[in-house]
């Protein structure tokens, strides 16, 4: 098997090993607990039938022209006559495509077993429209809502309506011809305008006309002072480009009104740390101390301890990344979790179905959640059942694409409560835009047009009919720690655990509403859980409630979010963006993220130092999934650094070495320094791979 990997050794010693058939096609995937996953082929090489680390099975079917039009979900079994023994639902997917090859109907069903009897459980929809000239998706809808899309001359997004429960919603879009959005226009007809320097970075945000934040940046474009109603936000950066503190000061400018608390002004200031591999070592916080974080040879997190109050997290993991519990880390029960489905975690107790999704959880103060999903694996249902014996029940609901439209308590105490019963949620795209509950509509303004990082939110009040602006200020990693108002006044903080649950907040202002945790991820207060757009996320183990629904797209344990939360981000709960996979490799298809190489294929393909002549020579290089518009960003970045060389947009250099340099600083310029996706680590360890790659090649 001449240049195909057979195993990979990490720093602490666990070996993942592949195997292959005569075909050279990739067959058995051994992890690092000496678990398999299965891979079995057709003829044609399709890919047939897949066997999970745990059991669960997956088949697919193929037409005359190769394209998929069937996929079967079975569980732990796919033969009939074995569901006496063991009941499971099996989930049908059925894909009618149009003759381009786009998909125009996704029919699914469930079929489960009756005393050995297979049986039809319920049918669902979902259907796509295209222009038949662009070929653009104009419409999709499901059972629960319809989406209608509208584009300009350019192909451009300009409109995105949304039916559900009988309500509409369009979100309007407008862009310069540089191809920055200049505009978002609410359901309500007001327009969120972003202003951008000549070099195309962000300068100041509006709503209906007022200035929401205005920002300022240095002469490498990092942004460095924010306003933030009568106080401005600062930042500074270490020499490697990282956020070394920020803090708040009053705007010299404003003129302060408005009852102020002792803490006004100077709401928020941290510091920040990092080691030679670019981790976060110590965060210095003004209200919750010096944290201190370690972590172990591979990156994932051990300890995060309070240097003031000497309490402490700590952490263990088996060979493939499951978290363990404390009495199974001190050897006193089993230290491998099997098929990566974790049953217990200091206390909870976790059951999954035989498609891997968690239908159970019993937290420890005897409280028991009880989950159910539709036919796409998407919760559904959530049944919470209180230690004092009243019960809850919420149903959710869905569009088209997967983004949640609506959650709604249903059971027979949900009118005594004075909380919210439903909640109403307009997207931008794959960010929360808007949330509607009987209180108001609270609208929300990111830092950028491609952050998932909360900038201000905008509470229109059902009781009053005023319209109260709020700020959020996040930590290195996006993550809210305050709020304040447009006086400066802080509204609320809150503290964190490693992986991102809220374990302690301060409302000052107690209406303050604050549902965000890591990026992109809503704060669900009956279950605990986040809602991360594809999937949930449990915070107690840092965890997917399951299965990835990219599979081994997203990474080798579909249940894994990352090895640590202060490193990396994760906003559609599929592959961590800024992952690095080679070019060609299926690590990148369906994650809706472009591939971009250090090393640009055109460069290789076009160099006479290499024998590459097309794009598929260029399999294995090193590429990073990013979003269209980041992609475009990073190129336009590369594009004034060769300018300033004198060089044209698809001019090269004779040798690898100085495009990676200059890919590489492009790069860190868009994704490490302003839009803070992707850490200082992250990017070196793809140069170190891209110049692997080159010298490989003989092109370095």
């Amino acid at each position: 098997m001449n240049g195909l990997p057979l195993n990979r050794t990490n720093a602490l010693g666990h070996t993942f090993a592949y195997a292959y058939d005569k075909a050279r096609r990739l067959t058995v995937l051994t992890n690092e607990n000496g678990e398999t996953y299965r891979l079995d082929y057709d003829q044609t090489d399709n890919l047939i039938q897949e066997t999970g680390w745990d059991g669960k099975i997956t088949a697919y079917g193929y037409d005359a022209a190769g394209q998929l039009v069937q996929q079967t979900e079975y569980g732990q079994s796919n033969n009939e006559s074995r569901l006496k023994e063991r009941p499971e639902t099996w989930h049908i997917h059925h894909f009618k495509r149009n003759i381009l090859g786009q998909l125009i109907e996704k029919q699914s069903r469930k079929v489960s077993d009756r005393n050995g009897q297979s049986k039809d459980e319920g049918i669902s929809r979902t259907r796509f429209e295209y222009d038949p000239i662009t070929g653009n998706l104009t419409k999709a809808r499901n059972q629960h809502s319809s989406v209608e899309l509208a584009y300009d001359e350019l192909d451009r997004l300009i409109g995105e309506t949304t039916v559900h429960n009988g309500q509409s919603a369009t979100v309007g879009y407008q862009y310069d011809p540089l191809g920055n959005r200049i505009r978002t226009i609410l359901p309500d007809g007001r327009p969120i305008d972003y202003l951008y320097y000549g070099s195309g970075h962000l300068h100041q945000i509006s709503l209906d006309g007022e200035v929401v934040s205005d920002i300022e940046r240095d002469k490498l474009h990092r942004e460095i002072k924010r306003t933030q109603g009568s106080i401005s936000s600062l930042y500074d950066y270490d020499p490697m480009g990282r956020l070394k503190s920020q803090r708040t000061v009053w705007s010299s400018a404003q003129t302060l009104h408005g009852k102020q608390n002792p803490l006004a002004g100077g709401a928020v200031n941290r510091r920040y740390a990092y080691d030679k591999a670019g981790n976060l070592i110590q965060s210095a916080d003004q209200r919750s101390g010096v944290l201190n974080y370690i972590y172990d040879k591979i990156g994932r997190i051990q300890e995060a301890r309070n240097s003031q109050t000497g309490r402490s997290e700590t952490f263990a993991f088996d060979p493939a990344h499951n978290i363990l519990s404390d009495k199974a880390a001190e050897g006193k029960g089993g230290n491998l979790v099997s098929g990566n489905r974790l049953k217990e975690y200091n206390g909870i107790e976790y059951t999954y179905d035989a498609l891997g999704n968690l239908i159970y959880r019993q937290l420890p103060n005897g409280e028991n959640q009880y989950y159910q999903y539709d036919l796409e694996n998407q919760l559904v249902r959530a049944e919470i059942k209180k230690p004092a014996g009243n019960t809850e029940i919420w149903t959710y609901a869905y569009d088209p694409f997967g983004r949640r439209l609506s959650k709604e308590r249903q059971d027979k105490l949900a009118w005594t409560s004075t909380d919210p019963k439903r909640t109403h949620f307009v997207w931008d795209g794959t960010r929360l835009l808007q949330e509607y509950t009987y209180k108001g509509s609270y609208t929300y303004i990111y830092t950028d047009q491609d952050s998932y990082e909360p900038l201000a939110q905008i509470f229109d009040n059902a009781k009053d009919g005023k319209q109260y602006l709020a700020y959020f200020h996040n930590d290195q990693i996006g993550i809210p720690r305050e709020m304040t108002d447009i006086h400066g006044n802080l509204l609320w903080y809150g503290e964190y655990t490693a992986w991102g649950r809220l374990k302690k907040d301060e409302c000052v202002y107690r209406n303050a509403h604050q549902p965000f945790r890591l990026q992109n991820q809503y704060f669900d207060e009956e279950t605990g859980l986040h809602y991360n757009l594809m999937r949930y996320y449990e915070p107690e183990a840092g965890r997917f409630v399951n299965q990835d629904p990219i599979g081994l797209l997203g990474g080798d344990n579909l249940y894994r979010f990352a090895p640590n939360t202060q490193e990396w981000i994760d906003p559609w709960g599929l592959v961590k963006l800024g992952g690095v996979a080679p070019y060609g490799s299926k690590k990148h298809v369906g994650d809706n993220l472009d591939a971009h190489e250090m090393l640009r294929n055109a460069f290789l393909k076009d160099s006479p130092l290499t024998t590459i002549t097309n794009r598929q020579g260029a399999k294995g290089n090193p590429a990073m999934g990013l979003t269209k518009d980041l992609h475009r960003a990073v190129h336009d970045a590369e594009a004034r650094l060769r300018a300033a060389k004198g060089m044209g947009r698809n001019d090269y250099f004779k040798r690898g070495k100085d495009e990676i340099r200059i890919m590489y600083r492009a790069m860190q310029e868009v994704l490490v320094e302003n839009k803070k996706v992707i850490t200082q680590n992250q990017l070196r360890q793809m140069r170190k791979q891209a110049i692997k790659f080159a010298k490989k090649h003989k092109c370095y």
